[in-house]
């Protein structure tokens, strides 16, 4: 069930996207839709700190009853990344 929520609410969305803040010159967005097919605008600097508690949102009402997000973990690269804990934003 997490895996299809993962897919349908980030994966979707995100994978392969140039992600712009909303505070992105509209004409640069403009311009760089010429190159890119797929472009995603967020409310927030495209971190992945930001990304994370953005993500937390998008998982939770979709997860069967009962069952209670615990922990996110999203990595940068092989030795670094961001995880979100549920006791920490409780």
């Amino acid at each position: 069930d997490l895996k299809h929520i993962v897919e349908g609410s980030i994966i979707q969305r995100f994978d392969h996207a140039l992600v712009l803040s909303s505070q992105t010159s509209q004409d640069l967005i403009e311009m760089l839709k010429k190159y890119y097919k797929k472009i995603e605008i967020v409310d927030y600097q495209p971190t992945s700190e930001n990304f994370i508690m953005d993500f937390v949102p998008l998982i939770q009402p979709h997860l069967p009853k009962g069952v209670q997000l615990y922990s996110i973990t999203l990595g940068e690269t092989a030795s670094s990344y961001v995880q979100w804990l549920a006791e920490d934003n409780q």
